[in-house]
């Protein structure tokens, strides 16, 4: 089961007890001073669209963990592609980026292409590009790159790209 990092739902929109128009996302139903604000919505167009769209985020991102079994990663859209617009295209990366971005997870880019590594599961920190570079590098890159020169390293030879 995953830890939940935010404020656990149900979420409610309710209208500010300040006597404002305004909204607040709130842990229960019922406005009153200990009721777990969550978020607080101006008085502006479309504050109820968006009240409703924070309330009912702890229950969207559960649905997609749930979704996330039937709809697993690909090995080809969320590597190997120079336009980062065009990672995501099956519907388990759009899930997984969906997820990672409600949680705040940020995907990184490898050290010797410069391309997103792909995650593995919810593991996002692609390998160690020692004795190539520092940083973290792609598999592509690990396995094309990286590990031959650990081999020449071990081997006592010079490795060559």
């Amino acid at each position: 089961m995953d830890e939940v990092k935010h404020t656990p739902g149900p979420w409610f929109v309710t209208l500010d007890t300040v006597g404002s128009a305004s909204l607040v996302v709130r842990t229960k139903a019922e406005p009153s001073v200990d009721s777990g604000r969550v978020a607080w919505i101006p008085n502006r167009p479309n504050k109820q669209e968006n009240a409703n769209l924070i309330a009912a985020s702890p229950e969207m991102l559960a649905m997609l963990k749930d979704l996330r079994a039937e709809y697993q990663p690909c090995s080809q859209c969320l590597c190997d592609r120079d336009d980062p617009a065009d990672e995501w295209e099956c519907d388990g990366c759009r899930l997984v980026r969906i997820i990672f971005k409600a949680e705040g997870v940020e995907l990184l880019r490898c050290c010797l292409c410069n391309k997103t590594i792909r995650p593995s599961g919810y593991y996002v920190g692609g390998d160690n590009a020692q004795p190539v570079a520092d940083g973290r590098c792609c598999g592509s890159c690990n396995r094309k790159a990286v590990l031959p020169a650990r081999m020449a390293e071990v081997e006592g030879r010079r490795y060559a790209p």
